[in-house]
């Protein structure tokens, strides 16, 4: 009997219609009691050889205990990875092994990746994959770049906000020391519940003027935004753009 093993993956480069929510609800629909592993916010260029990845940790070690019965099912072929040269290795161990890929969306089961057809067609497709992941990297770079060079603010949004900022101004002229401060600013963390001490270092910036609050950081993207809307809306050449 076949041994089945569901698997998704989602990176930032991924469309909404790739939500991970879809390709569950593909993968149990096709087999409500086979185990589902997932990567999230994992890129197709590593996710095969990432040590920590669900893929493996979990889907080759299980494939391995009994790969010529066992069947790994995706939703889309470029879930298993966009790197085309790591892809048609894993997909030629699977095969080799005497398992099988099974892809939901399109009904298709590949299990030898020597017979002539597959092999043309797997080929074709990773082929095709890292295409997209390569230029979506560069779209990617330049957007960054082009948003940079118009001093649009990037990365992650500061977490101390105005009312923060106040707060340790108003600690530290009551004598508090920085890691004291730190204690009292202390944050939880959504994912875990985990209290996390602020640095002393994030404590001596906000007090020195250096840290930007939370929502100085929205108000500058929104201005430098803004000023770019304007410039495109008057036909002005865009800074950073090409010549």
């Amino acid at each position: 009997m076949t041994k089945r093993i569901g698997y998704y993956r989602l990176s930032r480069e991924d469309s909404k219609s790739m939500s991970i929510e879809s390709q569950k609800k593909a993968l149990r629909a096709h087999d409500p009691k086979m185990p589902i592993f997932g990567d999230e916010g994992i890129s197709g260029e590593r996710n095969l050889t990432d040590p920590k990845s669900e893929w493996s940790t979990k889907v080759r070690p299980l494939f391995l205990e009994d790969p010529a019965n066992t069947q790994i099912v995706v939703y889309t072929y470029d879930r298993i990875g966009r790197k085309k040269g790591k892809v048609l290795s894993e997909v030629e161990d699977i095969t080799d092994a005497g398992g099988s890929i099974f892809v939901v969306r399109e009904g298709r089961t590949y299990d030898d990746a020597e017979e002539a057809a597959q092999s043309i067609e797997l080929t074709f497709r990773s082929l095709t994959d890292e295409t997209y992941r390569v230029e979506v990297s560069k779209k990617t770079r330049r957007t960054l770049d082009y948003l940079a060079q118009n001093e649009v603010p990037l990365g992650r949004k500061p977490e101390l906000t105005d009312a923060d900022l106040a707060k340790i101004r108003v600690l530290r002229e009551r004598g508090l020391g920085y890691t004291a401060i730190g204690i009292v600013m202390a944050k939880v963390q959504k994912k875990d519940g985990k209290v996390i001490n602020r640095s002393a270092e994030t404590i001596k910036r906000a007090l020195s003027g250096e840290y930007e609050s939370r929502e100085a950081y929205e108000r500058r993207s929104r201005e430098m935004r803004q000023r770019m809307a304007a410039r495109a809306v008057l036909g002005l050449e865009p800074v950073g753009a090409e010549s």
